[in-house]
């Protein structure tokens, strides 16, 4: 194949990477997608890990070649501990034809078959960091042209990762200020009746019966009420009534759980 050729495949291919992660951007891909659509450009199994060896997005051409471990209480999937310290310590896009020579330096790697076949290891960084790692394998051997489009992957995945890290750095805050102005937006009154609530509930949703908790508190149903509307109002809680039955809790902002919890009242 002539150079020409070669670098317009690349192009194309890269074009077709950076569509994936503007939809991305938008919001409208997980890591399984952006690992199928990987998957289907490079014609190779995809796995996209975390740097604890969670996999955060994974597709595989043929699921008998899933290397990952199935986490029942998660319903995820992870990269055994040996298996991934093996794919961090690979510092720069590596491809390795046999697997099973990246591992021999790590004990207790089973040598299934699927280690067998060509890998591409792709260290993935975001914010000067070790981010994770993105996993290429498939029976074909991989060329510097696929080295190339991964690292431009990897690039791309970084970025994506960092500023994922970084909307969840700013709705954390976001969570913490607001629920710090809805706690002071309660009267002590209401703030001992709201704690408990909180103390009483069973998971992030339960059935309230505002007589009950007046009853306890030794306050005014209507105080109950009160503290109920604040909270929903502030965006602190979901409430429906169902009427004599009670009111529907569900807690939207866990902060505020927290945080009324360890008042001293």
């Amino acid at each position: 194949m002539k150079t020409e050729e070669v670098l317009e495949i690349i192009l194309s291919q890269i074009r077709a990477v950076s569509q994936i992660f503007e939809n991305s951007s938008a919001g409208k891909l997980s890591y399984n997608e952006i690992s199928e659509k990987l998957s289907d450009i490079m014609q190779a199994n995809v796995y996209i890990i975390s740097v604890k060896g969670k996999v955060m997005g994974i597709h595989c051409k043929d699921m008998e070649d899933n290397t990952a471990v199935y986490d029942p209480d998660s319903g995820g999937e992870y990269m055994p501990e040996a298996e991934n310290k093996a794919f961090l310590s690979v510092k720069e896009t590596t491809v390795k034809e046999n697997a099973l020579s990246l591992f021999e330096l790590f004990e207790h790697i089973p040598a299934d078959r699927s280690h067998k076949k060509p890998h591409m290891i792709v260290p993935v960084y975001g914010g000067g960091i070790r981010q994770g790692t993105i996993l290429f394998a498939r029976y074909e051997p991989f060329q510097t042209k696929d080295m190339i489009l991964g690292e431009h992957v990897a690039t791309a995945i970084g970025v994506e990762l960092e500023r994922r890290k970084k909307r969840a750095i700013e709705e954390k805050h976001r969570k913490e200020s607001a629920a710090q102005m809805a706690l002071e937006g309660l009267t002590y009154s209401e703030q001992v009746v709201v704690r408990d609530i909180f103390q009483q509930l069973r998971g992030e949703s339960d059935l309230v019966v505002a007589s009950k908790v007046a009853d306890r508190a030794k306050v005014a149903r209507s105080l109950v009420v009160s503290a109920l509307r604040k909270l929903e109002s502030a965006g602190m809680i979901e409430a429906h009534s169902y009427g004599p039955k009670g009111t529907r809790i569900k807690v939207l902002n866990d902060r505020f759980r927290d945080k009324i919890m360890a008042e001293d009242l």
